[in-house]
């Protein structure tokens, strides 16, 4: 008969393998990239990056045009109130000279002028003249070194000729042109009022005053402008004529002649970028429907043109001033214009991505036996790191009950040695106490047996002084030596005696004794000016907050006398609330003792300063603050607060 097989291994295990190696597998089979998905992502990543890159040269194309046009608006708006201020300063000039000076200094003013700006064609004065004034003015310019000057008139439309003027009632000839060259020159007796584009102009600045612009034509030269114009009044300002009739006609009219496409400036049109294109109009109501003054056309192939977009903008210049444009400019973007880098990374990033999912899914495949493999390697290293871990978290438990052990050990030790210093205080705070009581003793000692005897020695010295009053010489010099000597013996021991417990804090109160110390320390004999504020409220104070008061202004005091160098020493004692609640809401006395001295230049409270080390110890007992630091004035400053209760 067979044997049973054993099945309590299989069974034992199975059930607990089979689960394993199924996570396992669906680890691994979820592990898997999606690659479809992630082919779907990568495409959409690699469309938006290229939209971003697009988006980006577009924006800097745009931005290009806004500054490309506002340079040309800046330099249209900045001619446009030069070529005022030109007109209207050539009709200051003109009004500022004598008629004799005219002609020199409106060709003085015009020359400078001119050579500044490039943009300036002409600068002419005409003047009025009626028909009966028509041959002396002739004559005389004749004189004045024109034998060929007349009056006449240019075909600006037509044939481009000049003409004599037939005979009119008023007539408007140009009398002075700079500069002096061809083309100008024949501008010399061209009556304004003849030629339609000038009159025009003439015209409205006689009905408004101010600079009066005329319509774009082309000069005889050929060049397109146009001609601003100033009339000046007779008896008034120049341009400034309040009523205007007959009587009020200008006698003189300031010409300024523009080259239209010289306005934008040679180099601010070698700035712009070469694919800009504009056209500028001009913005003042004329009789002129063509209003173009000048245009560009950018530089773009035509596949440029047809497959790349086109920035417009239309904008406005020169509004405050007699001339203003209006600016239509368009930025066609160029391949130039383009940033290839992020176009071409874009290509590379997505070309070499799509290469990676491909290999990773071939890989993938390839490597399903060997992810289950490291899986289960990667669990039994789990199972080992959690023993480990096991292991370490015991150990670290040990250190933590080692740590609470030595930290309770701490806590107790502190707490003793709380305990001690509060016994060592309260210990120093009865030998301080012992301390005054032994001084108050002495001193009563002092003023008992001593005063008492070396005033009766000063007395017995009288008597022997006043019993031999000639006898002898010697005994009166030496009675006088016996009192001088018990005199200055009783003073030292008088000033012991105020060292050691001062009579005015016991007879007159806290305040008196303060203020004594203050002023019995000898530092007005060094020059020392002492400013002292001492609160009246302190009277209420007794025991040892007062005499530890008195003894910290006296030791304060002293090392200003001993070690300040100062001139003046400023004292401030007073009662006060504890508004921050430090000393558990009591009310305290506070001391401020500080100089103009020449201060420390290191601690205050060192091995010079034992005094000072003595001081706050007393301020420590009481449980209270002290700081000795550099005050405001330069020197020293002591601060002292003490708890009363």
């Amino acid at each position: 008969m067979n044997e049973p097989r054993p099945i309590v291994d299989r069974d034992l295990q199975e059930p607990t393998q089979a689960p394993e190696r199924a996570d396992e597998a669906a680890l691994v089979k979820a592990n898997l990239l999606p690659w479809k998905a992630l082919l779907l992502v990568w495409l959409a990543a690699s469309l938006a990056l290229f939209w971003i890159a697009v988006h980006r040269d577009m924006g800097a194309a745009k931005l290009r045009l806004e500054r490309d046009v506002r340079g040309l608006e800046s330099e249209l708006t900045r001619n446009a109130h030069l070529n005022d201020a030109v007109i209207k300063g050539l009709a200051a000039a003109l009004d500022a000279v004598s008629p004799e000076d005219l002609g020199a200094g409106a060709r003085i003013y015009a020359r400078k002028i001119l050579e500044q700006y490039p943009h300036l064609h002409l600068v002419g004065v005409a003047q009025r003249l009626e028909m009966h004034e028509r041959a002396a003015f002739v004559s005389r310019m004749r004189a004045d070194g024109w034998p060929d000057f007349q009056l006449r008139r240019f075909d600006y439309d037509i044939d481009r000729q000049w003409h004599p003027v037939p005979e009119k009632a008023v007539y408007y000839p140009a009398f002075l042109v700079e500069p002096e060259r061809d083309d100008t020159l024949s501008m010399m007796g061209l009556d304004m009022d003849a030629v339609p584009q000038m009159r025009y102009a003439l015209l409205r600045s006689l009905q408004r005053p101010g600079v009066t612009p005329s319509d774009a034509f082309h000069f005889t030269g050929g060049d397109l402008g146009y001609v601003l114009v100033y009339p000046l009044c007779p008896g008034g300002r120049a341009g400034t004529c309040e009523l205007y009739g007959t009587s009020r006609d200008p006698e003189l009219v300031a010409v300024l002649g523009v080259l239209a496409e010289r306005l934008e400036g040679q180099e601010d049109a070698a700035v712009l970028s070469p694919a800009l294109s504009y056209t500028v109009h001009r913005d003042w109501g004329t009789r002129d429907t063509d209003s173009v003054l000048f245009s560009r056309e950018g530089v773009a192939t035509l596949l440029e043109r047809r497959l790349l977009p086109r920035f417009e903008q239309e904008s406005g210049a020169g509004d405050a001033t007699s001339q203003p444009f209006r600016v239509a400019a368009s930025h066609q973007v160029t391949f130039a214009s383009l940033n290839p880098w992020p176009y071409l990374g874009v290509l590379a990033a997505s070309l070499a991505g799509l290469t990676l999912l491909f290999r990773l899914r071939r890989l993938q495949e390839r490597t399903g036996s060997a992810e289950a493999a490291v899986l289960e390697r990667s669990r039994e290293h789990r199972l080992q790191l959690q023993a480990r871990v096991r292991d370490r978290t015991k150990a670290l438990s040990q250190v933590n009950e080692d740590l609470r052990q030595q930290i309770a050990a701490r806590l107790v030790a502190e707490e003793q040695l709380r305990l001690t210093n509060g016994q060592m205080k309260l210990m120093v705070r009865r030998m301080l106490e012992a301390q005054e009581q032994e001084r108050r003793g002495l001193a009563l000692e002092l003023h008992d047996d001593i005063g008492q005897a070396l005033t009766a020695i000063r007395v017995y010295a009288q008597l022997i002084a006043q019993e031999h009053p000639g006898s002898d010489e010697a005994v009166g010099r030496h009675a006088a030596l016996i009192m001088d000597m018990a005199g200055r013996i009783y003073d030292d021991t008088h000033g012991m005696m105020r060292r050691l417990r001062p009579r005015a804090l016991d007879e007159l109160g806290l305040v008196a004794a303060l203020e004594a110390c203050a002023q019995q320390t000898g530092l007005d004999v060094q020059g020392i000016t002492v400013h002292a504020h001492i609160d009246p409220a302190l009277n209420d104070l007794e025991g040892t907050v007062a005499i530890t008061l008195y003894r910290l202004l006296q030791e304060a005091l002293t090392n200003v006398s001993k070690h300040s160098q100062a001139q003046n020493v400023w004292i401030r004692a007073q009662r006060r609330a504890d508004v921050s609640g430090r000393f558990g809401g009591v009310p305290l006395v506070t001391l401020h003792v500080e100089d103009d001295g020449r201060g420390q230049p290191g601690p205050v409270i060192g091995s010079n300063g034992l005094g000072l080390l003595g001081a706050r110890e007393r301020v420590e007992v009481l449980g209270g603050d002290f700081e000795v630091i550099r005050g405001d004035a330069g020197g020293v400053r002591l601060r002292a607060t003490l708890p009363i209760g």
